[in-house]
């Protein structure tokens, strides 16, 4: 029996080895070079967030799966190759696109990241249909988004920016010109070219992103003087020429303080002065040009278009809103919300909050400094929230373990993570008000839990003005209304700007949907019985 069985394990092994010789083997190389499928993987597995000296591995196990050996693992430097190549082919089809165009709208968004400014740029362009074979481009087709990339820059400037973008242009002519395909085509191309061709720029409604357009515009106006400069300079007859660039040199030449002076000055100076006076006589020649235009023709030339971020819109009206309410208790005579101070600026005004404190007696100077430095409300409370349930700091701060474990156990199910008020997230504070609201007896009840799970039970400054708020029918009445705003105007806004069906809206067709929100806001506060209608009581 044992030598039976014995038998049987060498006839597997047998059997196991002659089906691995038999094992399809897929060449991931041709003539020692990888395969531009092969390539194609190693960028998509880098893509998708696998580390670089893993991709060889990786595909050698894979292939293993399906019973494929391949011939060589491709190693960590080959993977970096890769995915350079790739950069350098995206920036000789972003070029060819571009030259196929006869317009283009550009788009740009920065932010900083330990004191760093880290700018991404986006620009978007009708495309062939390289799926069809086809290398024209469709007139009516729907422009595509083009990466440009990220990367850092200096400061957060106008000037900066603009100077980022002509940059990183610039490179991809470069990569254009000295490629294959440019030669193959015997095409060139310039940035000026580019500058010319964009017809507007896309940003949030920050001051320095508004600056940038307007630098953009201002370089997409030089450059058509330009192009109306030298096409003018090209079209006059040769005699014509020679006496036009005869008067402009006899002018040099005296405004260098004449022949003997200008002989005197050494030939880089000389070559500097050509090249500023041959600008200036495009430049002149340009605008002349640009003047004798029709006004039709004219317009045509300066198209640039500005446009803001519906996402910004939107917050920029959330943000002022807030500020309105809170000026609101004022107005109307009513108890404002709870105050929040900060750890100093509340030993500073215990006594303010002692009950036994008169009201008729005057604040000291550095009582009424922190009390004027305190701020409240409902934005203040779900800010205070973020830092404690989903603090940026998880690792050392906050209780967001404790917070999505409480509420899953409490709730039945796996609960998700408190909106992340603590860094620049749209509708942060919205989801979680929201989020309190909705929770409230439980987010007081996990309060309580944090206080008496500690070695010594008390909570911290922060943690008790997020009780104090959370206890505060004025408060609560701002979350509310947070809420309220949330429902009734940023998700349906939202929907008809981002949702689903929109990838072909265009910034320029939703003038007629803006003007439909304000007609809908001015409705609403005209009758607020359209919120819950009159058959609700004033606890609902």
């Amino acid at each position: 029996m044992k030598q039976r069985v014995r038998c049987t394990i060498r006839g597997l092994s047998c059997t196991v080895a002659r089906a691995k010789e038999k094992w399809s083997v897929c060449r991931v190389t041709e003539k020692g070079i990888y395969t531009a499928h092969a390539w194609r993987l190693a960028r998509i597995m880098a893509d998708g967030g696998c580390a670089r000296a893993k991709i060889g591995p990786m595909m050698e196990r894979i292939a293993e799966v399906f019973g494929v050996r391949i011939n060589r693992a491709m190693s960590r430097r080959t993977v970096g190759r890769a995915i350079e190549e790739g950069g350098v082919a995206a920036r000789m089809q972003l070029i060819y696109e571009l030259s196929k165009n006869k317009g283009v709208t550009i788009s740009a968004d920065s932010t900083s990241n330990r004191g760093q400014n880290i700018e991404s740029r986006h620009l978007a362009t009708r495309a062939p249909d390289y799926k069809s074979g086809s290398l024209d481009i469709d007139p009516n087709s729907t422009p595509k988004v083009r990466f440009l990339g990220v990367e850092k820059t200096l400061d957060h400037s106008s000037a900066q920016s603009v100077q980022g973008w002509k940059n990183q242009i610039e490179e991809a002519v470069k990569v254009f010109n000295r490629s294959p395909l440019a030669q193959r085509l015997k095409k060139q191309y310039t940035v000026r070219e580019f500058t010319i061709i964009v017809k507007g720029m896309n940003g949030d409604h920050a001051s320095t992103e508004k600056g940038t357009a307007k630098g953009v515009e201002a370089l997409k106006r030089e450059a058509t003087i330009e192009e109306l400069g030298e096409q003018a300079l090209a079209g006059k007859a040769f005699m014509e020429l020679v006496d036009y660039l005869g008067a402009w040199n006899a002018k040099k030449v005296a405004d260098a303080g004449g022949e003997e002076a200008w002989n005197a000055l050494s030939p880089a100076e000389q070559t500097d002065r050509d090249g500023k006076l041959m600008a200036e006589i495009v430049a002149v020649l340009g605008k002349e040009a640009y003047d004798a235009l029709s006004p039709e023709d004219r317009r045509a030339m300066d198209l640039f278009v500005w446009g803001g971020c519906c996402m910004h819109k939107d917050q920029n009206s959330f943000k002022g809103g807030n500020s309105e309410m809170l000026l609101e208790w004022k107005k109307i005579g009513a108890v404002p919300p709870v105050l929040l101070a900060n750890k100093v600026n509340a030993a500073m005004l215990r006594n303010v909050y002692d009950r036994t404190f008169s009201a008729t007696t005057a604040l000291t100077d550095d009582e009424f400094k922190a009390f004027k430095a305190s701020t409240r409300g409902g934005v203040k409370a779900c800010a205070l929230a973020g830092a404690i349930l989903n603090n940026k700091d998880k690792a050392k701060k906050g209780q967001g373990d404790k917070h999505v474990d409480f509420m899953s156990k409490k709730l039945g199910k796996q609960h998700h993570k408190f909106p992340d008020t603590n860094n620049t997230c749209f509708g942060s504070h919205g989801d979680a008000a929201a989020e309190l609201i909705t929770h409230l007896p439980l987010y007081l009840k996990m309060l309580d839990v944090i206080r008496w799970t500690k070695a010594y039970p008390s909570l911290t400054n922060i943690e008790k003005n997020l009780l104090a708020a959370l206890q505060d029918p004025v408060t609560l009445t701002e979350l509310v209304a947070m809420v309220l705003y949330r429902v009734l105007i940023t998700h349906p806004y939202m929907r008809q700007v981002r949702g689903p069906g929109t990838e072909n809206t265009n910034l320029l067709d939703l003038g007629p949907l803006h003007k439909a929100v304000q007609d809908h806001i001015k409705m609403l506060l005209e009758d607020p019985d359209l919120i819950f209608g009159l058959a609700r009581d004033s606890d609902t």
